[in-house]
């Protein structure tokens, strides 16, 4: 009986972490973001970094920077052509870099992102824990966005991050900002609720 369950178990998971496209996005348009010039994502990989409205291979973590996503790792390089998509969810994300939160610690496969204080328990020291959740912990902060094209559906989610810095000195990335660091690569326009 727990073989069967087993089996059973892993098989689930399997067409989890195999699903052809990514997961339905909500009915709600948002915004559109479009890509005005091709990119591509390098084989085995799922993401294209821009900084500064280039593509880069190396991220500086002192500058913003927004990552386009595919749902699937290829043995081939992937083109993503320019094209229009919708924006289906927005979420606003900030944690604490030494937990994984980042650019380079939001491997899941939704849009949540898991984030703590960086390993201060305050049971065991609460001024220190305190203290670094305040204002001394190395933060990023992070709008992140299910985008939906029935071109190209495997391209799912933008994700734009402010600099690395003090809880104290970060905030939120504007759409000004994201655009900024798009550059002429892209550009992110959401509907503005009154």
């Amino acid at each position: 009986m727990i073989r069967l369950v087993t089996i059973g178990l892993f098989g689930v998971l399997s067409a989890c972490s195999t699903a052809p496209f990514p997961p339905a996005a909500g009915d709600q348009v948002q915004g559109q973001f479009v890509i005005n010039r091709p990119m591509t994502i390098a084989s085995e990989k799922t993401r294209v970094f821009i900084q500064s409205g280039h593509v880069v291979d190396k991220v500086d973590v002192g500058d913003p920077v927004c990552v386009i996503e595919s749902w699937q790792k290829q043995g081939l390089p992937q083109s993503i052509d320019a094209d229009t998509f919708s924006v289906r969810q927005v979420a606003y994300r900030r944690g604490d870099v030494s937990s994984g939160f980042g650019v380079y610690g939001t491997t899941d496969g939704g849009m949540g992102v898991r984030f703590g204080l960086g390993g201060f328990a305050p049971e065991v020291n609460p001024s220190a824990a305190s203290m670094m959740q305040n204002d001394y912990r190395v933060v990023q902060s992070a709008m992140v966005m299910r985008i939906v094209s029935t071109k190209q559906p495997l391209i799912y989610k933008l994700s734009c991050y402010s600099a690395q810095g003090w809880a104290a000195s970060v905030e939120m990335p504007t759409e000004a900002q994201i655009n900024h660091t798009l550059g002429d690569l892209a550009q992110l326009q959401l509907i503005t609720k009154e």
